[in-house]
């Protein structure tokens, strides 16, 4: 509870007042140590989420080929399909593991990205993941600087989350 003197400009009143600010400010600090904490839950909430979408991926593509599949180059493109999302998922834990050493953030690896194809892509694992879905990639797309993976990331993202609500 606050003193809350009423003569503060007496000595005992300075000394109530200083109680008041000490509790103020450890108010304060356990406001933003849970400010922090709720802070770190919906980030590691975020990460397993990033993470869970790759590895969606490539379940879904390899157990597509253990049950087997005739046809070569489909073959190829599930194998294919598991080397890529292994390697995104490999590249979202590397970020995690740096965003744990620095404060600054992730650093985006800017090249020339074409968006149609990288959202194909992305409608190709999903449907893997989710066969009885209908996921369609419409329209024309050029070429972009931008990073891949986090682009990637993002229409992940948006198609599980419009699969999820529209389930």
């Amino acid at each position: 509870a606050r003193l809350r003197p009423d003569r503060p400009e007496t000595e005992l009143g300075q000394a109530a007042s200083a109680f008041d600010g000490m509790l103020d400010e450890v108010e304060g600090a356990e406001r933003q140590a849970r400010g922090a904490e709720q802070r770190l839950r919906v980030f590691l909430s975020d990460a397993a989420h990033d993470l869970r979408t790759p590895l969606a991926g490539v379940q879904a593509a390899a157990e597509r080929l253990l049950r087997g599949v005739d046809d070569r180059q489909q073959r190829e493109e599930l194998s294919v399909t598991v080397i890529r999302e292994a390697r995104r998922a490999g590249r979202l834990a590397d970020d995690l593991l740096t965003m744990a050493r620095i404060d600054s953030g992730l650093e985006l690896r800017r090249v020339p990205v074409d968006l149609r194809g990288l959202a194909d892509r992305v409608a190709d694992v999903a449907r893997l993941a989710h066969p009885s879905a209908r996921v369609e990639v419409d329209g024309s797309a050029g070429v972009v600087d931008a990073d891949p993976d986090r682009v990637t990331q993002v229409l992940t993202n948006l198609v599980d989350n419009a699969l999820a609500a529209t389930r």
